[in-house]
């Protein structure tokens, strides 16, 4: 749709200029989900948006993909998980930024860009907001840790935005 084109393009400018991390926010069953798909299918050249702005770094020859669906537990937990990282309920941001760090650094040396799609991300907060409101800073420090010109990262998330209930 048009819509999903802007979006795209706006993120996609944006990501050129130096921002990667990215959160779409819409009500239930207006396409996030079936968008973060089409940016994959995208960005593998399955398919194509129409583009009006640039594309995605050009020293890149490959993207990997690592897609979460959120859910009511640590995103800090989640995410050393889907990266291989060691973790335990005492890992700092500091040490989980790090092992990042190391992982990001492998991908850019083999010139292979990151796409980390987290649909749901919701989920997550509300874990958060329950049972660990300190981890609201580590998503923070990982959102300008990843927004650096230099790292080939694409961080997008989906958050619902409910209606509001009318009596």
């Amino acid at each position: 749709t048009k819509n999903t084109n802007d979006v795209f393009d706006k993120i996609m400018f944006s990501h050129g200029k130096g921002q990667n991390s990215f959160t779409v926010i819409g009500s239930y069953g207006t396409g996030k989900s079936s968008f973060l798909w089409a940016i994959e299918q995208h960005i593998n050249g399955a398919a194509k948006f129409s583009l009006q702005s640039t594309e995605l770094n050009s020293e890149v020859t490959s993207y990997q993909f690592i897609k979460i669906i959120g859910e009511n537990r640590s995103f800090k937990k989640t995410l050393a998980e889907a990266f291989d990282i060691p973790f335990t309920a005492e890992s700092s941001n500091k040490l989980i930024l790090k092992e990042l760090d190391k992982k990001i650094t492998q991908f850019q040396k083999s010139k292979t860009g990151l796409v980390l799609l987290v649909d749901e991300f919701g989920k997550q907060l509300e874990y958060i907001a329950k049972h660990d409101v300190d981890e609201m800073y580590f998503i923070q420090e990982l959102c300008e840790y990843l927004n650096d010109p230099l790292k080939n990262v694409l961080f997008i998330t989906t958050l619902h935005q409910k209606y509001r209930d009318w009596e």
